[in-house]
């Protein structure tokens, strides 16, 4: 890119600002207003992480599984709820990820005006700030909306090293910007590559140093905790072989399909499953290699489907529908908040971004960012929430395309007509697809939205309601997860013996599920502990198995350690009760409902002799 030609007025910024600003927060307070109080997915599983991080608690002994970075970011804000009682977990988080989204919005249009004109920076910031999915996915628990911001912010800064008196700082931040996205997702390293070159073609060695040294700075403090921590050699995080398989094995679809056994929410990373098939010790590292060795074989044994199922995943990542992974997505939040609703979909956004270099040779370095953005997803898998950080950059690019087309209208140019005559043709080619053989249910499923609704219910205190609303979903769809959730709405509705019943069907399709494992083992010490002291000694037995089962799934999961050290008590093993309590102490926040409780078994265990001595 050359130095800027053209900037977006001041006046203007702050108008596109305050109407993205506007969309997101009105989004984000809907949301807020109709109950949107649980965490799913990635959201869970980081949410665990970040509770340590602000209990100040040990690293652990794994590396980094989802992502590193965001889990720090997030800490904070779980500090904050705790403080205010709040309703809908990290609606602090949410609001700041709300001007995070405007900020990419004003972003995308000063660069877009530096590239070509205060024409396409307005068209191009116009359809980052209404594009829906964009405000839907800064409004959620995810590294989207923050990374969409640090990738745009990366590009912004590369375009201003040439008109900067210090263009080496430009080129530093750029690499830093990149580098922090990186460590949202590591997805976004391989873009790197497009820095350099750019760096490299405008101002020689110098700035490709600098841009390296930024993303050093950003990425090795992750990778040396990684090591620290686990001693694994791990850069960023252990993920990469699982979710290359998930898109590449034998039969995949391109999509996000878990294996049996497989739970997001205790092994995102699939070890637990890797283990259990290989019949070896694996570490993080040695069991992303397992996965990704498997995928391999799997497309060396069919080169051509492999090939076929490559160019599947580009056509999804080019699909209208926004692809949910196991949970609600878009089309279940656009049914609550009327300002996702704006006829812009990501197909149109990313097919006119792809015609940008036919108009204009400065939007290379960008489009290049793009193709590389989707290339990387297609060799894993798509889905909707994991395209959402490139969907600005095609915005600028939009921008681009369409004020080039407008212009070489204007002025009666064959390109313009070609180029619009291109994108009708292939518009209509991918309606066609839609409607054919790649139709997707943008919805995910009635057992998500039923699980949804459910939990919701629950912590509403309405799990009467939530009873039926489960029943039919399980009729449609058998999951695991959904019966669950059925088994904790009986539990609190009074019908413990049908919630013990559905809780062991979990457990007999999937003995590893920590929370089926936990909340019958909370019925058996309560209403099903027995009648008489042989009842009860098999019960408490029974859970005690149980809780060490959650545990294994769950090492953290304070409340469990807790519960276990109440089935120990109730053995009267009590020099074993202190260890189990004491770890529970330790993880669980200052908060915990049960800490005094704790306290008081921890009391109970200590004034009782040992085992062995006479009482």
């Amino acid at each position: 890119m050359k130095a800027a030609t053209a900037q977006f007025q001041r006046s203007h910024g702050y108008a596109l600002f305050a109407l993205a600003l506007v969309l997101r927060l009105g989004h984000a307070l809907a949301m807020h207003s109709a109950g949107d109080s649980t965490l799913y997915l990635d959201a869970e599983v980081m949410a665990r992480t970040a509770e340590g991080v602000w209990s100040a608690l040990p690293p652990g002994d794994q590396p980094y599984l989802l992502s590193p970075l965001y889990p720090y970011l997030m800490a904070p804000f779980l500090g904050l709820d705790e403080l205010l009682n709040a309703g809908s977990p990290l609606l602090g988080l949410r609001l700041v990820q709300a001007m995070m989204g405007a900020l990419t919005a004003l972003l995308v249009a000063r660069l877009a005006t530096g590239l070509a004109g205060q024409r396409a920076g307005w068209i191009a910031g116009l359809l980052a700030a209404l594009h829906g999915p964009s405000i839907y996915y800064e409004g959620e628990i995810l590294v989207a909306g923050p990374q969409a911001l640090l990738l745009v912010s990366a590009f912004y800064l590369a375009q201003g090293a040439q008109a900067s008196a210090l263009p080496s700082r430009h080129w530093f931040a750029s690499g830093l910007s990149l580098g922090l996205a990186s460590t949202l997702r590591p997805i976004a390293l391989p873009l790197a590559l497009v820095l350099l070159v750019q760096g490299w073609r405008e101002a020689g060695v110098a700035s490709v140093k600098r841009i390296l040294a930024g993303l050093a700075i950003a990425i090795l403090p992750f990778s040396a905790s990684n090591l620290f921590t686990s001693g694994e050699p791990v850069l960023l995080t252990a993920s990469g072989g699982f979710n290359f398989w998930v898109g590449n094995h034998e039969g995949a679809s391109g999509l996000f399909e878990a294996p049996p056994g497989y739970d997001l929410a205790t092994d995102p990373v699939a070890r637990r499953v890797a283990l259990i098939e290989s019949g070896e010790e694996l570490d993080f590292s040695a069991a992303s290699a397992w996965w990704r060795n498997r995928a391999l074989g799997d497309m060396a044994n069919d080169p051509i489907e492999a090939l076929a199922r490559l160019g599947r995943k580009g056509l999804f990542f080019l699909h209208p529908v926004e692809i949910p992974q196991l949970g609600p997505g878009f089309a279940l939040a656009r049914d609550t908040s009327p300002w996702l609703r704006w006829p812009l979909d990501s197909r149109w956004l990313l097919l006119i971004a792809l015609c940008a270099p036919l108009l204009s040779r400065r939007s290379r370095p960008l489009w290049a960012g793009l193709c590389t953005y989707g290339v990387l997803l297609a060799l894993f898998f798509v889905v909707g929430r994991y395209r959402a950080p490139i969907l600005p950059v095609a915005a600028i690019l939009a921008g681009i395309t369409l004020d080039g087309i407008w212009s070489s209208l204007a002025a009666g140019q064959v390109r313009g007509r070609t180029v619009a005559g291109l994108l009708i043709a292939v518009g209509a080619l991918s309606l066609l697809i839609q409607e054919g053989g790649m139709k997707l249910n943008e919805r995910g499923g009635a057992d998500l939205q039923a699980r949804r609704a459910g939990l919701e219910l629950l912590q509403a205190g309405r799990g009467s309601e939530a009873v039926p609303l489960l029943s039919e979903a399980l009729t449609h769809n058998d999951t695991p997860g959904t019966r669950e959730v059925l088994g904790m709405a009986l539990a609190e509705t009074g019908r413990a013996a049908q919630a013990a019943q559905e809780f062991r069907k979990v457990l007999a399709v999937d003995r590893t599920r920590p929370a089926a494992a936990f909340h019958l083992a909370g019925l058996l010490l309560g209403p099903l502990a027995g009648d008489d002291d042989v009842q009860r000694l098999a019960t408490t037995r029974e859970a005690e198995a149980l809780y060490r089962s959650a545990l294994d799934a769950r090492p953290d999961w304070a409340e469990a350690h807790f519960h276990l050290g109440i089935t120990l008590l109730r053995q009267r093993r009590f020099d074993e009760v202190p260890i189990t309590v004491e770890r529970a102490l330790d993880l669980a926040p200052l908060n915990a409902p049960w800490r005094s409780e704790a306290m008081r078994v921890l009391e109970i265990a200590r004034a009782r002799p040992p085992a062995g001595e006479k009482q």
